[in-house]
């Protein structure tokens, strides 16, 4: 039995719970795009960037970051699927260019999440919130997201002092 037969049965013994799954997580992205559009307004910009996909993100990193914030999480992502792919083809191989793709991965990986932590944190201090509150945004984005949409708290600006320019391209 491969890979493929073990999902296709996991899924119909429980096709209950897959459906309960992914009916709360387009529910949970859904509305985080409602709070992303709100967030973008309350900071100035249109709300439709919140929809753009790598828009939203630069943006994002403009509004409460930099704009070298953007292009390392970018360019570290397309590293990682480019790795991943060539691990893919690879890393079956008996010398050691899976274990120095795998590496690789897992380094581009590491930042890519720390960067996404350090953003999220971003976003807490630049609607005025203290570092328990950016925690809060680390590990439950959807939900402090949208305390930060939906409450009274207004963009205080860039916490690294940087302005935001008028033509961000």
């Amino acid at each position: 039995m491969d890979y493929r037969e073990l999902v296709l049965n996991f899924i119909q013994t429980h096709q209950a719970l897959f459906i309960i799954c992914c009916v709360f997580s387009a529910l949970v992205c859904i509305v985080s795009i409602v709070a992303m559009w709100v967030l973008f307004q309350k900071a100035g910009e249109k709300g439709w960037k919140a929809i753009v996909p790598f828009y939203n993100l630069y943006t994002l990193c403009l509004l409460v970051w930099n704009k070298k914030a953007f292009w390392e999480i970018f360019v570290f992502s397309i590293l990682m699927l480019v790795f991943a792919a060539l691990l893919e083809v690879f890393g079956k191989q008996a010398d050691y260019i899976g274990i120095i793709l795998f590496v690789c991965f897992c380094v581009c990986a590491i930042w890519v999440f720390v960067d996404m932590i350090v953003l999220n944190t971003q976003i807490a201090y630049a609607f005025g919130k203290g570092n328990w509150f950016a925690v809060g945004v680390v590990f439950l984005s959807a939900v402090f997201l949208c305390i930060l949409a939906f409450s009274k708290n207004k963009y205080v600006g860039n916490p690294t002092g940087q302005e935001v320019k008028e033509n961000m391209l």
